[in-house]
């Protein structure tokens, strides 16, 4: 057994000493951003959706790259259209 796994899954305890460390010190991901601009909340919805634990929660890379975050960078580009085709 490894320390933080049992049979291929998290295996975390609130309670423990890292757990209530996490709990004190690790604050959530949406409190870094510095500002409530659509762009900073599409960003950290992306970073937290690719940051999942879970894989089958996951974000896939095909549906990462139709994220909200990227259409204005991308809308009307080839590349875009190219990139679509290869993801999927």
């Amino acid at each position: 057994k490894q320390k933080y796994f049992h049979r291929r899954r998290l295996d975390w305890n609130d309670n423990s000493k890292a757990g209530r460390y996490v709990k004190d010190h690790i604050k959530p991901l949406w409190r870094y951003r510095l500002s409530e601009a659509k762009e900073h909340h599409q960003f950290f919805d992306l970073l937290e959706k690719m940051l999942e634990y879970e894989p089958s929660k996951r974000l896939s890379l095909s549906s990462a790259l139709r994220h909200p975050f990227f259409l204005p960078l991308l809308r009307g580009s080839k590349a875009w259209e190219s990139t679509q085709n290869i993801c999927r």
